[in-house]
Order: structure tokens, then sequence, then C-alpha cells
């Protein structure tokens, strides 16, 4: 005998070792290839909107071939056009101003709780924001839905294949049960739950992180000020766009008692029946289970099915079944969230009796989802947007069409948050950028001191003979002339093309160099390696013919980077690393160096010290903490001003100020580890 609940649950462990498997994979790659991907499966997507649309309607009986091919390309073409150019991989923003860098982390392996009522659309959706922002995702079907989402899942995998993804970054269960959505759910680093109210309660009780929704009982308001036909087409458009399937459809109409009889009018010259009597009781009785829960046989049904299964009988074109109700709670069946072609009326005397009456009926099971209004008063519609207790106020448009970004500007959504007042996390249609978590990595902003406050005795250095035993003897040299030490801080030299690139035109001179021709740019560069992120790197001029980073050892420790000790413009087969400045990026293949100390002199000061271009010097530094630095390399052309150059690690070590200065001990012959 097999168990199907061990079975499924061993299922759902092994789909998401394999998501995570292709996900490690995934997350390596660039935000260019991922957008690729993406437009792939789109457009893949975009191609089999009809056919995954009527395969939904087949299965399930729910709703309107025509109605969800529009769900589906809503959920692939319109959303692809509002994802596209959005940044989710890898850097997001670099704030040079505020000195933080935005790293984007995809959370991992996501699972996607789909419904009944938009099975393919949510599917779509749902891979489409995860694979945008880096992550796999793994769904858990509706049982009378896995045909048609496992179709739209095998769609998406046979993509993902051509495009050499591992098709481990989308999959589903093919034996859901609810133990084995639970092990799911426990597997997984992120839940996204769209479905009924005890699944979305389960979502958030897994101890998983989750973003769920709540159930939607949306009412709306014709103001006195609207115009009458305008809003009773939206609303019926609204409520039979796949016979009310979505869960911001209008579910309650109120309207003032001055109106009454014209809103009355243009509803059922619209389609609308009006249900009393004995006809009103019998859809009553279909309309709900005993315990009060919405009976699965009319959800997604037109007008004329639940009439004919009520036992009634109805005009021909009825589109809309309409029942008066004069109270909310668990004894008024219309005053409850009905996704099919039924709807609530209530009538009010005014914009305040019917703000009472909106929170009423939001309190009955769709607190914090969506409200609907129809008014050209502006004061009326502030009103009911600052008192509400939803996440969307449609205005003047259908509440199905606008709360799922179709007629308003809306993100496109099958995943509409309802807020904390709701018990869901957000209060936003879900989008990619939900899906990922940011790192910031943030820099002292130089505001603080903290100056010891004790003082350091100044020690006057003596004469000092080097402690080395060289290999070569001794030659004659001056060592009696000093010369001024220069720290060489953290610097780049960009290319043109690099320079280009990054700021957009030449670089800006702020002032000249100590060596005749080097100037400091205005431009800054933000250094970004393997481990840690560097800010603010001077940039230094004229360019050059490839760009080259200076950087210390502590610096190189910082960014990850095992950079290697050589003499500038020495950078063949040295590390390479990403610059970026004004959200711009390059990245360069080699150039990182720690650069080697060395002299700068002419000839006169060469023949004054008795040196040759290309020695190797040995040379004492005062200061408070005198010392001598060997293997220096002394570099010989009359276009340069005399200056030792140290890095800022050597600088610190010696306790170098803008006094310090250099003699020359000893010279001998460079050995192969010196340049």
């Amino acid at each position: 005998m097999v168990d199907k609940d061990l079975l499924s649950i061993q299922e759902a462990r092994a789909l998401v070792s394999s998501a995570r498997t292709a996900q490690s994979q995934f997350s390596q790659l660039g935000q260019e290839r991922v957008d690729a991907i993406v437009k792939t499966i789109a457009d893949a997507a975009t191609k089999q909107a009809g056919e995954l649309a009527r395969l939904a309607v087949e299965e399930t009986g729910f709703g309107k071939v025509e109605d969800k091919i529009s769900k589906n390309l809503l959920a692939s073409e319109k959303l692809y056009a509002a994802i596209k150019d959005m940044k989710t991989i890898g850097i997001l923003n670099n704030d040079l101003s505020k000195k933080i860098v935005e790293v984007a982390v995809p959370i991992g392996v996501i699972a996607g709780i789909v419904p009944s009522t938009n099975p393919t659309s949510t599917t779509i959706y749902k891979s489409l924001i995860s694979l945008k922002s880096g992550n796999a995702i793994v769904f858990t079907p509706h049982p009378s839905a896995s045909k048609c989402i496992g179709k739209t899942v095998s769609l998406i995998r046979e993509t993902l294949q051509a495009c050499g993804v591992s098709p481990d970054m989308v999959s589903v269960m093919s034996i859901p049960t609810i133990e084995g959505s639970g092990e799911l759910m426990r597997k997984v680093d992120l839940i996204l739950a769209t479905g009924g109210p005890g699944m979305v309660k389960a979502a958030y009780s897994s101890g998983t992180p989750a973003l769920g929704v709540g159930a939607g009982n949306v009412p709306v308001y014709i103001e006195r000020t609207a115009d009458i036909n305008d809003a009773v087409t939206k609303i019926m458009a609204s409520k039979t766009f796949d016979n009310g399937t979505i869960c911001a459809s209008e579910q309650a109409i109120i309207t003032d008692n001055v109106i009454d009889a014209q809103v009355r009018e243009t509803l059922k010259a619209q389609g609308g029946y009006f249900l009393q009597g004995e006809c009103l009781e019998k859809v009553k009785k279909v309309m709900e289970r005993p315990n009060g829960a919405m009976n699965p046989a009319i959800v997604g049904r037109d007008a004329l099915y639940i009439a004919n299964l009520a036992g009634i009988t109805v005009p021909a074109g009825t589109r809309l079944l309409i029942g008066e109700e004069s109270g909310v709670g668990r004894a008024y069946p219309f005053s409850k969230e009905k996704l099919t072609a039924l709807i609530g009326y209530y009538t009010v005397e005014d914009w305040n009796e019917a703000c009472e009456l909106s929170i009423k009926l939001l309190h009955n099971g769709g607190v914090g989802h969506s409200l609907a209004i129809h008014s050209k008063d502006e004061a009326v519609i502030c009103a009911f947007g600052l008192k509400k207790p939803v996440s969307r106020m449609l205005v003047n448009t259908p509440s199905t069409h606008g709360a799922v970004g179709l007629s308003t500007n809306l993100f496109p959504s099958f995943t509409l948050g309802c807020g904390a007042v709701g018990g869901s996390s957000t209060s936003d249609n879900v989008t990619p950028k939900h899906l990922f978590d940011i790192r910031r990595i943030a820099y002292d902003t130089g505001e603080l001191s903290y100056q010891a406050s004790y003082q350091t005795a100044q020690v006057q250095p003596s004469t000092v003979t080097s402690p080395f035993t060289y290999n070569a003897p001794e030659m004659a040299i001056n060592s009696t002339d000093t010369i001024p030490v220069e720290i060489s801080a953290k610097h780049v030299h960009l290319s043109e093309q690099d320079a280009q690139v990054l700021f957009g035109g030449p670089l800006t001179k702020v002032r000249e160099l100590s060596q005749p021709g080097q100037f400091l740019c205005k431009e800054r560069i933000r250094l970004i390696g393997p481990k840690g992120v560097i800010d603010n790197v001077a940039v230094l001029g004229p360019n050059r013919a490839s760009s080259q980073v200076e950087i210390s050892k502590a610096d190189a420790r910082i960014l990850g980077i095992k950079a290697l000790l050589r003499q500038s413009g020495d950078i063949a087969g040295t590390p390479g690393i990403i610059l970026s400045a004004q959200n711009n990026v390059v990245g360069i293949e080699e150039g990182v160096i720690v650069a080697a100390r060395h002299i700068h002199m002419n000839s006169k000061d060469a023949e004054r010290f008795g040196l040759a271009d290309k020695d190797i010097v040995s040379v004492h530094l005062d200061g408070d903490r005198a010392l001598v630095l060997e293997e220096v390399l002394v570099r010989v052309n009359d276009s340069f001003a005399l200056a030792m150059h140290i890095d800022i690690d050597e600088g610190n070590s010696v306790c170098w100020n803008k006094e310090s200065k250099g003699r020359i001990i000893a010279k001998r012959k460079a050995t192969n580890s010196s340049i």
C-alpha cells in the first residue's frame, strides 16, 4: 500500500533540494543574463496565453476563457514591461554622497501557493517575479487545477532549458497533499501564498517568512455626484470579469438614497437582476454551505448557471444577480465575499453613513484589501481614502481591473497584500522587490572624532645605519641630504575609454600634484571587490593606456583581492576589479597592484646622491617611530621632482606627517623581489 502523504512529503523535500542547487548557480548570473531569461519566459507565456486559459477553464470550470487570456497577458506581457528595467541583481544603488552601497541578496527558494480561481496567471506571475529577483520557486497547486498549473510550469521549464539554465529553478508538486504542502512550506526560505483563508493562515503559521493575501470583501460606493452610467458600466465589467474570481472584485454596492432609483434602473438596463422573495431565498440556499462557508459549486460561475442551480428563472441576458441586504454579518450572506456573479446592494442617506457601512463590510471578511468609489466630489474621495482600513482605494475605475494594475498604474500583480490590519506582512501589490533582501554597506562619514586624549612624546632620530647585511658591498652614496617623503594613498588611473563610461566625459582637473604633469581629479571612484567595497577613491590624471588601481595591503584585505606588489604600470597578470561611479560600472580584468615604494628624482639629483636609474636603496625615515625601509627603487627621469613615495600602511608604521624626511643609507643591485 502506497502512502500518498509520505510520497508528497518526500517529493517536496526533493524538489526543494534540486531548487537550491539550481538557485546557487543561477544567483551567479548577472542582471543582463537574468533579464534575458525572464523576457524569453514572458514571451513564451504570452504566446501560450490562449491555450493555458482554455485548459484552466476546462479543468476547473471557473471563469471565462477570454478573461483568463487577459489575466495571462497581464501576468506575462504587462508584468514584463513593468519589471524589465528594475534592478534586482547585484548592486542596486551606489550613493556616493551618503557613502552607502546597497546590494540585492536573493531569498533563495520560494514556495508558490496557487489557487484554482487564477491558476495559470498566478503561476506565470510568481515564476517571473521569483526569477527576476534571483530565486527558485516550487509550486504547490490546488488539486482541482493541478493539470493546467503543471502545463504552465512545463512551459517555463522547457524555456529555462532552452536558455541553458537548470529547469529546477521552477518546479511543481505532482502529488499535492496538505501534509506535502506543509513540508514544502517548512523547507523553503519564503512563501508566496495566494489562495483560501485556510491555506494563507497555514503559510503564516509554518514558521517560514510568508507574503500572503487576505480575503477580499470589496465595497463599492456610488456617491451622488458620480456619473451613474459610467459607474455601473465599470462595476458590471469588473464583477463579471472571469465571473468574479479575482478577490478584488466588488462584493456589495452602496449608493445614496437620492440616486437609488437611477442606479437600479441602470443596473437592470445592463443585465443586473434584483432578487426578491422566493428567488432571493433560493439563491441564498445555494450560496453557502451549512457552516457559512462559500459554496464552491457557485465559484467562478455566471448568473444563468447560478439561477439554474437555485431553480429560478431570470431574464435572458442577465449578467449579475443582485441581493438587497439590511445588515452585515453571518446572517446576511450577501454581505460576505462572493467569488461569482452575485453582489449585495445597500442604500444610505449620505457619504458619512456609507463610510460607516463600508468599514463594517470590510471587517466582515475583507479588512485591509480594497475599496472602490465612484464620485466627482474630491472631498468625499479624500475622506474615504483617509479613513478606510484598506491597502488600495480604487477611484472611478473597475475594482478588479484597478487593483491588479490593468486600469490603474498600480503594479501588475496577483498577490495583493492587505497590510498588518488584514493579517499580511505587506500592503503592496507584491513585486520582485519583495523577494530579495538588501545588504547595506555603510562607511564612516568622518563627522566624529576618535582622537586619543594623550600626547605622544617626540623622539629625535639619531644617526642610523642599516641593520641589514647585503650580499653586494655598499657603494659610496650621499647619506647627508634628505628626501621629502609623500604618502601615495589609494588611487585610480583611468583609461580614456573607462573614464568616458564612468563619468560621461573627460576628467576634471582640481590641482597639480608634486610630480610634473600629474594632477588630482574632481571625480571619485568606488572599488568593488569580491568581499568588500571601498568608497571615495581618488582619481589621478592624465588618462593612461590601461586603467590601474593602486591600493595598500590593508585595502586588499577589505576588498578580498590578492593584490601583487608591483611598480606602477607593471600590471600584467594582476587581479581585476569592478569600478563604479555615478551608478555606472566598469570591470577591468587586470590592473590592481600594491605599489612598491620608490623614489622619483631627475638626473641632477641622481648625480648628487651618487645613484642611477633602477638602483635599490635603503632609506631611513625620521618620525615618532623612525625605521629603515629596504627595497626602495630609484626612478630617474628629468621630468621627475625629488620625492619618495610610500603607501598608507608604511606611512602609519612610521607616524608620517607632511614634514617627514628620508635619508639614503645604502644601495645595492635589485633582486627578483625588488620590483
